[in-house]
């Protein structure tokens, strides 16, 4: 099954929406039901079967089927890092530290005693 590079991408947004398939930090992660209505959502969403793509993943061996998942959740976390540095952001951060005085830390000199335990 191939998809076109909207479909991908609705794909990728999709997923990403949906910790539970890839998060296995979650609860509902280690809930077969829970992931699989997931799936049929996605499958409803996209207008195709995504059955192929959950059916390869699930015959993979252990190993590999966690491999599998640390790079969709790897591929995701890269494509939400993108569309945030893609989204021009303001932040206060800038007038707040003109306002202030603040002092270089690097200039500060560290000065260490040593004790002795004897």
């Amino acid at each position: 099954m191939s998809f076109s590079d909207k479909e991908d991408d609705m794909l990728i947004e999709l997923v990403r929406q949906k910790p539970p398939l890839y998060d296995t930090r979650l609860e509902s992660y280690r809930d077969g039901q829970v992931r699989g209505n997931i799936w049929e959502e996605i499958e409803k969403a996209m207008k195709k079967l995504c059955t192929p793509i959950k059916s390869i993943l699930t015959k993979l061996p252990p190993t590999l089927r966690v491999e599998a998942k640390t790079k969709v959740f790897n591929i995701l976390a890269e494509y939400e890092l993108q569309s945030v540095q893609q989204t021009e952001r303001s932040s206060n951060f800038l007038q707040d530290h003109s306002s202030s005085s603040y002092s270089n830390p690097s200039s500060h000199t560290l000065q260490y005693q040593t004790h002795s335990l004897f």
